[in-house]
């Protein structure tokens, strides 16, 4: 039997129900498409779709925990920023950055950048979602100004939250520009495009649950946290 840690044991459940959701988006996207030839109508996938489990909604069960897993990673961000003696700006500005993409995984504001940009240029191919074009630019702005935070903490912590990252941002970016490329030539209701936002979406979310582990393993490390239970006094 395997016997997990304590960051293990607290993030096991979150990958868990994370990786059901994609299944159960999986697997609904697959009936409709399916059931309709491959391709349906925008009114024939309102009428088949269950909102509720569909991963690039925002009214879903999926967005819902995604948001919570990502607030949940800036709530110890901020534990560890007040447990550090060192590098507590870091750890500050990474949790107030953290809280902004719970805030955007809920409520899509990165979405309104593109009527914004493609207003004024006229894009598309890997860029019909236009706003990955500012999203690489902060990816890369806060990637470089970070190098020194991660060269400073553990080896493993280190590589972890830069692999998780990695991961992130190949959903967040690479995918959605894969997708667009679909969306701008096919359309958006097509199996295809419904399998690469589902696979964009698990990558995100992959990121997410890894980081949290991560998180979690620092803290217990630091003393941030402990799950378990302290001997009773006197027995």
């Amino acid at each position: 039997m395997v016997k997990l840690s304590q960051a293990g044991l607290f993030t096991l459940p979150f990958a868990i129900v994370m990786g059901l959701l994609v299944l159960a988006s999986v697997g609904q996207d697959l009936l409709i498409y399916l059931s309709h030839g491959g391709q349906v109508s925008r009114d024939q996938w309102v009428k088949s779709t269950k909102w509720l489990l569909e991963t690039n909604s925002e009214l879903s069960f999926y967005s819902w925990a995604s948001a919570a897993i990502i607030f949940l990673n800036a709530a110890l961000l901020y534990m560890i920023a007040l447990a550090s003696r060192r590098r507590v700006w870091g750890w500050l500005i990474l949790s107030a950055i953290f809280v902004l993409l719970s805030a955007d995984e809920a409520m899509s504001f990165h979405e309104r950048l593109v009527s914004m940009i493609q207003a004024r240029w006229a894009l598309g191919g890997v860029f019909h979602f236009a706003w990955v074009i500012p999203g690489m630019i902060f990816c890369a702005l806060v990637g470089l100004s970070y190098i020194p935070f991660l060269l400073a903490l553990p080896r493993r912590t280190a590589l972890l939250m830069l692999l998780s990252g990695i991961v992130f941002v190949a959903g967040a970016i690479g995918m959605e520009m894969i997708g667009g490329s679909f969306a701008a030539e096919t359309g958006t209701f097509t199996m295809t495009y419904q399998m690469l936002t589902n696979a964009e979406e698990a990558l995100e979310g992959l990121g997410m649950v890894l980081f949290l582990y991560t998180l979690m393993e620092h803290a217990v490390a630091l003393g941030v946290v402990s799950l378990r239970r302290e001997p009773a006094a006197g027995g």
